[in-house]
């Protein structure tokens, strides 16, 4: 499962691109990606059974940490090396950007 996680974490920043929003603050869309790598890591988690077993809580929390360490390990290099790197993150989120970002190079004048 490991390397499921590991593999599909790769992907993840295409989907997160897609919920992203251009228009939106960095810190904003970089929470955005920091709660679905969360999340990922939780279905991951129950999908594997890997806390079936656990009879400690703080073993739990040890399994799941390494799970979403994975995972925002895999899908942050991959993003960054691949995803954002060639553009495609960028082009991804602002065509399926609802919140389209301000154009800066726009100057209003009265008169």
């Amino acid at each position: 499962m490991d390397t499921a996680n590991a593999v599909l974490s790769f992907f993840l920043p295409l989907v997160i691109s897609l919920v992203k929003q251009a228009g939106w603050d960095d810190r904003v869309n970089d929470l955005i990606a920091v709660l679905m790598y969360f999340a990922w890591a939780v279905i991951v988690v129950v999908a594997s059974g890997a806390l079936a077993n656990v009879s400690d809580f703080w073993e739990g929390v040890k399994i799941f940490g390494t799970y979403f360490v994975t995972t925002l390990v895999a899908g942050t290099v991959a993003y960054q090396m691949i995803w954002k790197a060639f553009g495609i993150d960028d082009q991804l989120s602002l065509k399926t950007s609802v919140v389209k970002p301000v154009d800066e190079d726009v100057v209003v004048t009265e008169g």
